[in-house]
């Protein structure tokens, strides 16, 4: 049976969900785009609680991307 793990690339860096292992590929993908979703929110509302310390440009999150890998 096969299992899933996701590699989300942002800007600085890759986050792989802590190493978390899926069942399905749709387990896997839901994840990758909850994970994105919860990144932008953060970032919005970073940059609305302190503008000057946090940039925030809503187009940045079309750059995210994810992979889904099958072990």
């Amino acid at each position: 049976m096969s299992k899933y793990t996701v590699t989300i690339h942002f800007f600085d860096g890759d986050d792989d969900l802590d190493g978390e292992i899926f069942d399905t590929y749709k387990d896997a993908q839901e994840a990758a785009l909850e994970a994105i979703s919860a990144w932008d929110t953060g970032c919005e509302m970073l940059h609305k609680s302190n503008p000057g310390d946090y940039n925030y440009d809503e187009d940045d999150v079309d750059d995210v991307d994810f992979d889904i890998d099958e072990i």
